[in-house]
């Protein structure tokens, strides 16, 4: 995925062909999914990534990088599985290690992420 600024235009260039054009203000913060903050820069980096499990209008939760999900009985351990086959947008797999690696990153001791909160207590 090629994703190039002009003037104040978003434009996305997938493998599929064509072109995908959305109005943006200049991004005012990072475009990094960790620590992401402005509106527009949340709308890139939501253009440009995958959680896990969203939800629809209704509030169904819908797979997304997992394939299924479970609480244990005690409603304290959740049991996730990722789809065969994903991958990076370089080509690299996308393994479990690298979900952990990304919970680890938000709510460890020097954490910059505003999803931080979310965390708290788990």
């Amino acid at each position: 995925m090629l994703i190039q600024r002009q003037r104040q235009s978003i434009f996305v260039v997938g493998g599929g062909g064509g072109t995908y054009t959305i109005g943006v203000s200049e991004p005012t913060s990072t475009i990094d999914p960790e620590t992401v903050s402005a509106s527009g820069a949340m709308l890139i980096v939501g253009l440009a990534s995958e959680g896990l499990i969203s939800q629809d209008s209704k509030g169904t939760l819908e797979p997304r990088l997992a394939s299924s999900w479970a609480a244990s009985s005690d409603g304290l351990t959740w049991t996730i599985t990722l789809r065969d086959g994903l991958k990076f947008s370089n080509g690299d797999p996308l393994g479990a290690a690298d979900v952990v690696a990304t919970f680890n990153s938000i709510t460890g001791p020097d954490s910059q992420s505003a999803g931080a909160s979310s965390f708290e207590g788990f």
